[in-house]
């Protein structure tokens, strides 16, 4: 089953390093730690109403993040 619920308003809790537990916590037999995660740009999508004629300008068609 998949549920459509439209967002009027949205939070998430966004941190970096690791969880504050309590020392209870870390006597379980769990794995724990993060996972780190990049962030990457992927080949430019044209809009499908744009006009398709116009190439992405080299700013865009050779955008990369710093590593």
């Amino acid at each position: 089953m998949v549920v459509s619920v439209p967002l009027v308003e949205a939070s998430a809790k966004v941190r970096t390093g690791f969880a504050v537990n309590d020392d209870a916590d870390y006597a379980t037999p769990a794995w724990t730690g993060v996972i780190p995660m990049k962030w990457s740009s992927q080949v430019p999508v044209p809009d499908p109403r744009g006009n398709p004629a116009i190439a992405p300008p080299p700013n865009i068609e050779h955008y990369s993040r710093p590593q």
